[in-house]
């Protein structure tokens, strides 16, 4: 539990550098089983650098329950990520909210987290899915 918490502050100290959003989407798939499967994609930048090549990546597999607000405006944004696999639910063991201005929410099974044109952010967890095929993405699952 504790290294999980280290891993938290890790992806948050880096989240805090990176407040405005560049881009989000959602990607659905078919998996071999043939059940959909959905995957959040989300940069981030620091204001008013938005031209240099520094940003905050954060892909979030195993989407559920996805909900989009408003994304009008440049706001400072504030990702929170809550583990709830303790709750036990089936491919599902974050909550994902944008704090400031309501923006998304969702829950999924895992995430990973890099810097593009930073220092490679380094931190993992593996609860038995294996690492991210891309070795600088950090993986939560």
């Amino acid at each position: 539990m504790k290294n999980i918490k280290i891993q938290m502050a890790d992806f948050y100290a880096k989240q805090k550098r990176f407040k405005y959003l560049q881009s989000i989407s959602l990607h659905r798939d078919i998996n071999e089983d043939g059940f959909l499967e959905y995957t959040a994609h989300i940069v981030l930048f620091d204001y008013p650098s938005c031209q240099e090549n520094k940003k905050f990546e954060i892909i979030f597999s195993g989407v559920r329950n996805f909900k989009m607000g408003k994304i009008d405006g440049l706001f400072a944004l504030f990702v929170n990520i809550i583990d709830i696999s303790g709750d036990q639910l089936e491919n599902i063991s974050y909550k994902v909210t944008e704090e400031e201005n309501d923006m998304f929410s969702f829950y999924c099974k895992s995430f990973s987290f890099s810097g593009m044109g930073t220092e490679e952010l380094m931190c993992q967890r593996d609860r038995g899915s294996g690492l991210s095929q891309n070795p600088p993405i950090l993986h939560h699952a």
